[in-house]
């Protein structure tokens, strides 16, 4: 029974931290999307209740949700068989596929994807409430 609990708290403690560097880099894209708002309205001679209210905001983040979703899905593919064999038959190289480098691969796209979706539920928030 102990390892069962043991078994979970780690599972809980990987799921934590995944969790908080998420929200770490989402709070970095933030900031780095309201400077853009604001460097936007003093380069257009425009307020940023303007360029607010006509969603700038949230096509900015809307967008980076489908850079990040597709990094994701791209880091994820990148570990799968196929590209595997592609990378071991056309361009020679010596990694061959194992199992363990699917894992990690799934286990990094797992990151992006989470912030992703962290993105786009923020995009349909603002949208909302523009």
């Amino acid at each position: 029974m102990s390892g069962a609990l043991t078994g979970l708290e780690d599972k809980l403690t990987k799921t934590g931290s995944l969790i908080m560097f998420c929200l770490k880099i989402d709070g970095i894209i933030l900031i780095v999307d309201f400077l853009i708002l604001v460097l936007s309205s003093v380069f257009l001679g425009r307020s940023v209740v303007d360029l607010d209210s006509v969603g700038f905001l949230s096509v900015i983040l809307f967008v980076e949700c489908g850079v990040v979703l597709i990094a994701g899905g791209a880091t994820e593919m990148s570990s799968s068989v196929f590209f595997s064999k592609v990378r071991e038959y056309v361009f020679h190289s010596k990694e061959t596929w194992s199992a363990d480098s699917y894992r990690k691969g799934r286990e990094k796209a797992v990151e992006y994807i989470l912030l992703g979706i962290m993105l786009f539920a923020e995009s349909m928030v603002l949208a909302l409430l523009i």
